[in-house]
């Protein structure tokens, strides 16, 4: 229970840190870069990466024992701090066409990967492992990964 309560504060907190932001002088100096890219991308394929592994060994611990919101954790600082420079500055001044083109892009191809993902396996799992609640923290932390990667390949790639 203790834990539940602790990811429930770190949430409210990060939370009200971003409606606050705003007001705060040096905040408004934050600013989108190269590295912040990179760094949020890389972050999602470090927790997905993590997410998959530890879902496949520890089954449905990962759910039971917050695993599961453990690693989603930092995925969501990453996104706050996108959405709180998006409040800031407005999304045109965050990202650039190609960084939005690349993103549109990963989008498409992790949407096309997850249904194969999927028919992969429901074909495969005939032991029922990856049925009910493991299956969600499954599709999710192979969507991030997938998402994150195909992020940086096509920004790298043109």
């Amino acid at each position: 229970m203790e834990i539940k309560f602790l990811i429930l504060m770190a949430l409210v907190l990060a939370l009200l840190l971003f409606w606050l932001a705003p007001k705060i002088a040096g905040v408004r100096k934050l600013k989108m870069s190269l590295s912040v890219f990179y760094g949020i991308n890389v972050i999602g394929i470090l927790a997905g990466a993590a997410g998959l592994i530890l879902t496949v060994w520890l089954k449905s611990e990962v759910m039971s024992n917050h695993y599961f919101e453990i690693l989603l954790f930092p995925v969501f600082l990453s996104y706050l701090f996108l959405a709180l420079l998006f409040r800031i500055r407005g999304e045109d001044a965050v990202l650039d066409e190609k960084q939005n083109l690349n993103m549109m892009q990963a989008a498409a191809s992790t949407f096309v990967a997850i249904i194969v993902f999927c028919f992969f396996l429901y074909a495969y799992d005939q032991t029922g492992q990856f049925v009910g609640l493991i299956f969600f923290p499954f599709i999710l932390f192979f969507s991030i990964l997938v998402f994150s990667s195909f992020t940086i390949y096509y920004y790298k790639k043109d």
